[in-house]
């Protein structure tokens, strides 16, 4: 039992690692995988965020009956809603005889499920999620799966953190980029403006704002407009153009 813990641990740890082509989607739903692959009796697995349209599964291979959207507000009043409501674990031990939610309980047993545990999942950039297993048997998930199904589950919000600051960071950079461009196609044109009109550094940026606030065009389209007009020796016709109308400021 304790080397197949490991190898689970070794093979959530390689999941879980950022890695340039892997995506949210793509390593919660490898963890919905492995659950199923894992824990006994586990049929089917999900992870739930709470959005402002209620719950909504990030990563599942629940039936399309449990999941579709219509069934939303049965899921917000069911243990799943309880879990990202107040994130304590729910355990629903048999949908034919709990009766604390009668309308999710009866949305399971329509698609053969039979219990359910609901997690509060640990991830500090989600305002509220939950890690939920499913199985076709009552009182499937007890206490010799229990350390399995938290160790799962802890991954799992790692995972969910690391992965969408990943991609903020990647974001961040290609914003970053940009803004650098842009900083280094105004410059240009700022030269331009000043060789063209013998000015200083200020006023040529405060021309490059003046003409864009006359075409209503952002000052680094204006700024790309001059340099690609350069680039393809046409600067004067397109600085005559963009300052015809500047004569009698």
């Amino acid at each position: 039992m304790a080397d197949s813990v490991i190898a689970v641990a070794q093979d959530l740890a390689e999941i879980g690692r950022l890695v340039d082509d892997a995506d949210l989607d793509t390593a919660l739903s490898r963890y919905i995988d492995r659950v199923v692959a894992t824990v006994p009796g586990c049929d089917h697995a999900a992870i739930t965020v709470r959005t402002t349209h209620g719950p909504e599964p990030v990563s599942t291979n629940l039936p399309a009956a449990v999941t579709e959207n219509s069934h939303r507000p049965t899921v917000a009043v069911g243990p799943i809603g309880e879990v990202l409501a107040h994130r304590e674990p729910r355990y629903l031990t048999d949908t034919r005889t709990d009766e604390r939610w009668p309308a999710y309980s009866a949305l399971l047993r329509r698609a053969g499920l039979r219990s359910c545990l609901a997690l509060p999942l640990p991830a500090q950039r989600a305002q509220s999620a939950a890690f939920s297993l499913y199985s076709r048997t009552p009182n499937q998930f007890g206490t010799v799966s229990h350390d399995l199904i938290l160790m799962f589950t802890l991954h799992a919000g790692t995972t969910f953190d690391n992965v969408t600051t990943y991609h903020d960071c990647r974001s961040l950079i290609g914003q970053l980029e940009t803004a650098l461009d842009n900083r280094t196609t105004i410059g240009r044109a700022q030269g331009l403006l000043m060789r063209h009109h013998d000015i200083t550094t200020d006023d040529s940026f405060t021309l490059l704002r003046i003409i864009s606030q006359r075409h209503n065009t952002k000052v680094r389209d204006i700024a790309a407009q001059l340099v690609t007009a350069q680039d393809n020796g046409k600067l004067e016709p397109v600085l005559d153009a963009l300052t015809a109308d500047l004569s009698g400021r």
